[in-house]
């Protein structure tokens, strides 16, 4: 039978390909959370007014230093954001930070394309190499997080409308809900 380029893979190879198709996903959204984390390293690294409480959406001088913040780690370079985050993590991490970067920049624009066969299917292997992908980013986000767990709460004032904002915003989270950025609409 003639496979045309656009025609469904068999079904024969159909697993295979899933399986790729899945593990991609499962690994990028660690990927995703692994920049997460490391933007929390940097934003707490690069805050004007460390002193301050920076998880007050609802005050305007929190909401100008969020959005200033936002936008500085948008227009800093990828090498700018790792010297800044560098030092403060664990030394394992700091050293395989630039390979990880490397990697995910491979994950994010070019793995796919590099993976696929000519019959559209994935190369041998390619599944147990991203299941090790996700394996090092994960050890990474965990060290990460461990660095995050280390740094030094806030001990000002607790504002008295915090606590009930927290217990709103927990609830929308654990059932699926988007939280405004609005603070008005939450």
């Amino acid at each position: 039978m003639f496979d045309h380029p656009h025609s469904p893979p068999s079904s024969a190879s159909r697993d295979s390909r899933e399986q790729v198709l899945i593990a991609y996903g499962e690994v990028m959204s660690i990927v995703q959370m692994w920049e997460q984390a490391l933007s929390i390293v940097w934003w707490r690294k690069e805050r004007k007014q460390p002193s301050l409480p920076s998880g007050d959406f609802d005050t305007p001088r929190s909401q100008k230093e969020i959005r200033r913040l936002e936008a500085a780690l948008l227009r800093t370079p990828v090498q700018a954001i790792r010297e800044t985050v560098e030092p403060h993590l664990e030394p394992k991490t700091a050293e395989g930070l630039g390979e990880l970067l490397a990697e995910r920049n491979r994950l994010a624009h070019r793995f796919l394309r590099e993976t696929v066969s000519a019959d559209r299917n994935f190369e041998p292997g390619t599944h147990n190499r991203l299941i090790a992908l996700g394996d090092r980013f994960m050890a990474s986000l965990e060290s990460v997080m461990r660095t995050i767990e280390k740094f030094e709460s806030y001990k000002g004032p607790v504002p008295k409308h915090w606590r009930p904002l927290a217990a709103r915003m927990m609830g929308r989270v654990f059932s699926g809900q988007a939280i405004p950025r609005d603070p008005q609409l939450q």
